[in-house]
């Protein structure tokens, strides 16, 4: 991956490579959490939910559609329920534009989201 952005309403994901585009824009190939955790004196914290506060435990996200970059380099993942977090963790199994497939996982905080 070359970038990772937030977007108004997701997230935006830049690769080196081309994609195959039938499995780049297929939203089940995604699985997104997001998470936020309690600010303490001492080293460590449950994980929260983002959309309960309050509520201990993850928040997992719907990718609604996933829209793929005219050069087939990147793809942005529209996800309605996203918001600022602490952790959100994007899991792919997407193949490349020959057809290989490859599982790529990141984490990423998420400040604010831009244009709200």
């Amino acid at each position: 991956m070359e970038d990772i952005q937030a977007t108004p309403d997701g997230i935006a994901i830049r690769f080196n490579f081309a994609l195959d585009p039938a499995a780049a824009v297929d939203p089940e190939n995604y699985e997104l959490e997001m998470w936020n955790y309690e600010w303490q004196p001492q080293y460590g914290s449950p994980f929260y939910s983002v959309l309960e506060p309050g509520r201990k435990g993850k928040d997992k996200l719907e990718v609604a559609t996933v829209r793929i970059d005219r050069d087939g380099r990147g793809v942005v993942l529209h996800v309605p329920t996203l918001k600022p977090c602490n952790q959100l963790r994007v899991k792919m199994r997407i193949k490349d534009r020959d057809g290989e497939p490859f599982t790529e996982k990141f984490h990423q905080t998420i400040h604010h989201m831009p244009g709200k």
